[in-house]
């Protein structure tokens, strides 16, 4: 084991037995995406337990101006005020490694924070995919593809209903409404299931165990400076039908937001040390 290495154990081991020590640099996991050297100076805390921003809330003031476009009694200057606050108003999200996955080939479920106990090695990556959205612009035919990470996911039960086929047979149907909230990258184009972030380091079992959980990433973002934030929403849909064998309807409705991504990194939600992170022009 290298200096270097023992030096980001070591520091690891005192962040989680209450210590707070100067954060690592980065270093790159050889299953993805390799990240540049990160700074030397010392990175600037977030709050203890910070929850980052909430995109759905975005979500609805941006909706709220693209309808106030259209109401004629509106002044120019009130719309263009909101439009204002809006634009220059960074925003941090927090994503749960957790429940940041992706599948490989064999379907098997991969997440954003995996330890390998044989070779005790932490593999972290931020998993980024892409998405196909409709066309926001009636003067463009095609359709707009996006580097994207997920933030926000809700699942709601809706009503039963008796559906039938038809063969006549009947059965019980559930309804499920999936929401789903996200990032649309525009300043970054990367393949799918592949890591904007990505760490790897040696750490004894037992330390990882309790870094498991205690973890998060942040993502730094800004809106894209699209005129008046038309079109800063980028929709898309799907329904997967119910059958007789699987009486399960499920609506997916998906609304991400397009943003310039400037800084990712990786932090301790109790104590807010952010140990490694990642800049982006």
């Amino acid at each position: 084991m290298t200096m270097r290495k023992r030096t980001l154990t070591c520091l690891l081991f005192l962040l989680f037995v209450g210590c707070i020590s100067t954060p690592p640099k980065g270093q790159s996991n050889i299953e993805a995406t390799p990240d540049s050297e990160m700074p030397q100076e010392r990175h600037q805390n977030l709050p203890k337990d910070f929850h980052g921003d909430s995109l759905s809330s975005l979500i609805d003031k941006l909706e709220h101006i693209e309808e106030s476009s259209k109401d004629e009694f509106k002044k120019t200057s009130e719309r263009n005020a909101e439009i204002a606050a809006l634009r220059v108003t960074p925003y941090r999200f927090v994503i749960s490694p957790g429940e940041n996955t992706i599948w490989d080939e064999n379907y098997n479920k991969i997440s954003g924070e995996r330890y390998d106990a044989d070779a005790e090695v932490m593999k972290v990556n931020l998993w980024v995919n892409n998405n196909s959205f409709f066309n926001t612009s009636p003067s463009l035919h095609i359709t707009p593809t996006y580097t994207t990470i997920l933030v926000e996911d809700y699942i709601s039960e809706g009503k039963s209903y008796i559906g039938q086929n038809t063969y006549g047979a009947k059965a019980e149907v559930s309804s499920t409404l999936r929401r789903c909230y996200g990032l649309a990258i525009a300043n970054v184009k990367q393949q799918p299931n592949t890591a904007l972030f990505s760490l790897s380091f040696p750490i004894e079992p037992s330390v990882a165990k309790v870094m498991k959980g205690e973890m998060a990433f942040y993502v730094d973002v800004e809106l894209t400076s699209s005129e008046y934030l038309i079109g800063n929403i980028q929709k898309a849909g799907a329904v997967r039908k119910a059958t007789i064998a699987s009486p399960v309807e499920i609506h997916i409705l998906e609304k991400y937001v397009l943003v310039n991504v400037k800084e990712v990194g990786w932090y301790s939600k109790s104590s807010g040390e952010v140990l490694s992170w990642k800049k982006f022009k």
